[in-house]
């Protein structure tokens, strides 16, 4: 599956200095074509026009294997610049997929992962995960950067991997840089990664992928709303019941009956939008009731409700936050 944890790790390289060094990552975007950073080849000892080798530790039946390419001189963007060089491998390992690409701009607020090399993980590498924020404008001929929050896993050694959206399973760019904290200790997990727009302005023939609207056995949420259609009798029925000021409406179905996709994209895109008087300023807490709900919801972001009751909780929230709860949208599985 395209962006699957298992395809992940095995669509990226370790880029491989003479003594056999891993000076960084780098992912195939194409049957042959490797993107990294410029700056990792350069570690590597290699530039613009020359070899460099690649190393696959999580392609099947190529991981003791080393595949030599050619620096692209057309598609060298050095450090100083956009920081991108694209390896052309003269023989790809068999069975491994390039990874889709998506749109950077596309995915502030989504949580994001990537895997690299670095010195405190295994040889094999390991995951680093942050947040997507906001891509920042060119300055200084350097492209356009998405910003990372809370990315205090990407460290030395994820260099050129490719970072993953895991709301639409596509990759939105490639880490390029991690800022140092300042005198004061702050300013630590921030990252900057080169967008698949600049991407696909240096090698014209990759092509970004739309979200795939079909989820299979997983729920739509509100971020897929827009894809969530023909239940809008069901969600009018939940709507109506809510108006009514009950304290509490409970869906019933079997597991898989899309209690949970009703709910998420339907009801409270309903809601997000003013179905309802007031609605559209309502902050809704989303949990699954399992054994006790209560408990449930503080871990969902209501603090005080298993020790203090549901009604305390929300009573205690700070004022600007202390908006109109939605009225018992809960869901539960039979």
């Amino acid at each position: 599956m395209p962006g699957s944890t298992k395809g992940l790790p095995g669509s990226v390289a370790q880029i491989l200095g003479p003594d056999g060094r891993v000076a960084g990552a780098g992912f195939l975007v194409t049957g042959e074509l490797l993107v990294t950073c410029a700056h990792v080849v350069e570690a590597a000892g290699s530039g613009p026009g020359t070899e460099v080798a690649a190393a696959f530790p999580h392609a099947e039946g190529a991981r003791e294997s080393r595949f030599e390419g050619r620096v692209l001189d057309d598609a060298w963007r050095g450090p100083e610049f956009e920081d991108v060089a694209v390896v052309r491998l003269r023989h790809p390992p068999a069975g491994v997929a390039p990874l889709p690409l998506g749109a950077a701009a596309d995915c502030r607020g989504h949580r994001v992962r990537s895997f690299g090399f670095p010195a405190q993980a295994p040889p094999e590498g390991h995951f680093g995960y942050g947040e997507a924020g906001h891509v920042l404008p060119d300055t200084g001929g350097r492209g356009p950067h998405l910003q990372l929050t809370v990315a205090n896993d990407l460290t030395t050694g994820f260099s050129g991997g490719p970072v993953l959206d895991e709301v639409t399973g596509l990759v939105v760019g490639m880490l390029t840089e991690i800022t140092a904290p300042d005198a004061f200790e702050r300013g630590q997990g921030i990252a900057y990664v080169t967008p698949t727009e600049t991407l696909r302005e240096i090698l014209p023939e990759l092509t970004a992928r739309s979200t795939c609207p079909y989820r299979g056995l997983e729920s739509f949420t509100l971020e897929q709303a827009r894809w969530f259609q023909g239940r809008n009798d069901a969600v009018q029925q939940v709507i109506a019941s809510l108006a009514r000021q009950r304290r509490l409406t409970l869906l019933l179905g079997p597991s898989g009956s899309g209690k949970s996709s009703l709910v998420q994209a339907g009801v409270l895109r309903a809601l997000a939008v003013g179905e309802l008087p007031g609605s559209d300023r309502w902050s809704p807490v989303l949990a699954r009731p399992r054994q006790d709900l209560s408990a449930e919801l503080e871990r969902a972001g209501l603090p005080g409700a298993a020790a203090d009751g549901l009604g305390a909780a929300v009573a205690r929230r700070p004022r600007r936050d202390r908006r109109r709860p939605v009225r018992g949208a809960v869901h539960t599985r039979p």
